[in-house]
């Protein structure tokens, strides 16, 4: 067999492989946050797919670990919670140091004021 058909026939079966596989979790993961049926979740996650495909179908993608949404979520979700008293709650509630919870407020309370300057001053 010709070595370039034979990678051919390994990127089609990869390709749907990875489509199958992404509509499978889709269906898992709307299954168990929804109230839809199996079949509904697997009908929509379909329609997913499908959507995606027909949106970036022949493009190259990269799908990050999500490591920074993950970080900046939590940052969130700490500033969120955060009174200005409550340090060592927030330490113990998301397993980081109190040290930790300064630094992400400090960080946070900054960024809010430098776009609140950047607003003021038109940019």
């Amino acid at each position: 067999m010709n070595i370039d058909k034979l990678i051919a026939e390994d990127l089609k079966e990869r390709t749907a492989t990875f489509l199958l596989d992404i509509q499978a979790h889709l269906c898992e993961g709307l299954t168990q946050m929804t109230t839809l049926s199996e079949e509904q979740a697997s009908e929509l996650a379909n329609s997913v797919v499908d959507h995606i495909r027909k949106a970036y179908g022949g493009e190259t993608l990269y799908i990050p670990k999500g490591k920074e949404l993950e970080t900046a979520l939590l940052h969130h979700s700490i500033f969120r919670e955060f009174n200005g008293k409550n340090h060592k709650f927030l330490a113990k509630k998301y397993g980081v140091s109190e040290q930790w919870i300064y630094s992400v407020t400090k960080q946070m309370q900054k960024r809010i004021k430098d776009k609140m300057q950047l607003g003021l001053f038109g940019g």
